[in-house]
């Protein structure tokens, strides 16, 4: 058994179907072979969910959760690069390696920088410039060692340099599968394993040009057609790689999430603790600084979004990381007398994901799963439209989304909003307000339009696949048994009854 597996971060399903002629290879494997529906993790950013494909773990297992604004990962905020020690030893590339089969791995998200694991491994720093290999002498194989480092910070102003940073994505896209296929071609594997990131960063900068329903659109916009195009080069690789490989070899198609429209509605949920008594808030009327402060704070996003002004902002965020706080914590908020308020885990964009912080100091011996039980029932009262349609997808508690050693990562409760709407975090505010900063970077990531295709002899026994299952299933494809344990569940295993 010989297994090819694309990894393509932020692959639409829906936009698969929507360009239909124009990809006529993702066409074919999305007709003639299997197509599963992809639950992505909570939060379904890349680096939650590559960790979770990649060790058939959840998020509370494996530890690598937070929401990485585009803004700070460009501009190295958090740290420099995430700790993917939990990985080691765990991936599916290295289970496969250790029993016996020749693996090849090229470019795997998080797994900078290289540890010693079996068979054939490149990484790319993903907030480091450097490139490691094992051996080291495949890198002699990559077709243009300038770009082999990646693209790095965010694109300039201005249509020229949005043209510039898309020609930059689409040269690296392009020698990275030059590369690969290379090594697929003068190296002996029996898993093949490459991934691509650049179709996540076009989808986040070039959303607003492309999506009519995005409020800054302009039909003919000169960059209109960058993510059609960015999908056709895709569909050149995928047919690329198909090419190159026997009818035998089983394919597997994988993205993290899809991408859609950042939500250009906040819900302000702390306006709405407030009202139900759980967010203590200052008088705005007896303290008009702070009522200045927030209507300035709110003008600057305003106008660093409308301005398209996300280079500098993040330059700004990189020199002073506590400004986000600034922005995430409103300044009319009495912390000490507060006993519950919105999550700032989404950075300084609105995310159709987010939760709820429960102060536990401030129950003053009210019970936590109480309290934790009345807000749930208060959000899913307050959080509607005037017609009375919820806005909230999800709402829950956190132990009922994972479980695992890691799940106070996560915030008490966890919430998700309908498509299109955001987390706001103001107060003396309406429920529903304008997504300030919307234009920051206009595209976001999409937990429900993921993708999974499979070219296989084998047939799934399940319509959908949660990325804990991706590991198990090319476990079960080679027929490895597994030394550690994990999550998810092979395709070919029925739904237990």
């Amino acid at each position: 058994m010989k297994v090819l597996m694309l990894g393509i971060d932020a692959l639409d399903r829906a936009l698969i179907e929507q360009f239909g002629d124009r990809l006529p290879n993702l066409s074919m494997l999305r007709n003639g072979a299997t197509s599963l529906r992809v639950r992505s993790t909570f939060p379904p950013d890349s680096d939650t969910a590559w960790a979770t494909i990649s060790t058939g773990l959840n998020p509370a297992q494996h530890g690598i959760v937070h929401f990485v604004d585009p803004l700070e990962k460009s501009y190295q905020i958090l740290n420099v690069g995430t700790d993917n020690g939990v990985l080691r030893g765990r991936t599916f590339w290295e289970i496969v390696g250790r029993a016996g089969y020749k693996t090849i791995s090229v470019f795997p998200h998080l797994c900078y920088p290289l540890w010693p694991a079996p068979g054939v491994t490149v990484v790319r720093g993903s907030n480091v410039v450097d490139v490691q290999a094992h051996p080291p002498d495949v890198l002699e194989n990559y077709p243009d060692p300038a770009i082999l480092t990646g693209v790095r910070g965010l694109p300039e102003p201005g249509t020229a340099g949005m043209a510039e940073y898309f020609r930059k994505l689409t040269e690296l896209t392009r020698a990275d599968a030059e590369f690969a296929l290379k090594l697929m071609q003068r190296r002996e594997w029996d898993i093949f394993f490459v991934y691509w990131s650049t179709l996540d960063a076009i989808g986040h900068f070039f959303w607003n040009t492309f999506d009519p329903h995005d409020p800054s659109f302009t039909d003919g916009h000169p960059l209109q057609n960058v993510i059609p195009d960015a999908y056709e080069l895709y569909d050149e690789i995928v047919g690329r790689f198909l090419a190159a490989v026997d009818e035998d070899v089983t394919v597997l198609l994988v993205s993290d999430h899809g991408h859609g429209i950042r939500p250009c509605k906040l819900v302000n949920v702390n306006e709405v603790l407030r009202q139900g008594g759980f967010l203590s808030a200052r008088n705005l009327q007896t303290h008009p600084h702070i009522r200045a402060f927030e209507q300035v704070k709110r003008l600057g996003v305003h106008t660093v979004s409308r301005l398209s002004l996300g280079r500098i902002a993040g330059q700004v965020m990189r020199r002073f990381p506590g400004s986000i706080q600034m922005f995430t914590r409103p300044a009319s908020v009495d912390w000490d007398k507060t006993v519950a308020y919105a999550s700032d885990m989404s950075g300084i964009k609105a995310y159709s994901y987010g939760g709820i912080l429960i102060n536990r100091s401030a129950l003053n011996q009210r019970e936590y799963e109480s309290v934790r039980s009345e807000i749930i029932e208060l959000l899913q009262q307050a959080c509607v439209l005037p017609d009375g349609t919820s806005l909230i997808d999800s709402v829950a508690r956190r132990e009922d989304l994972y479980t695992g050693p890691f799940i106070n990562n996560y915030p008490d409760i966890v919430l998700e909003f309908k498509y299109g709407y955001g987390l706001g975090w103001a107060v003396h505010v309406p429920l529903i307000t304008e997504a300030a900063s919307h234009n920051l970077v206009p595209g976001s990531h999409r937990g429900d339009t993921g993708t999974f295709m499979m070219r296989s002899h084998r047939r799934a026994a399940r319509d959908t696949i949660d990325l804990h299952d991706i590991t198990p299933t090319v476990l079960d494809l080679m027929g490895v048994t597994s030394d550690v344990p994990y999550d998810g569940r092979s395709i070919f295993a029925k739904d237990p009854k």
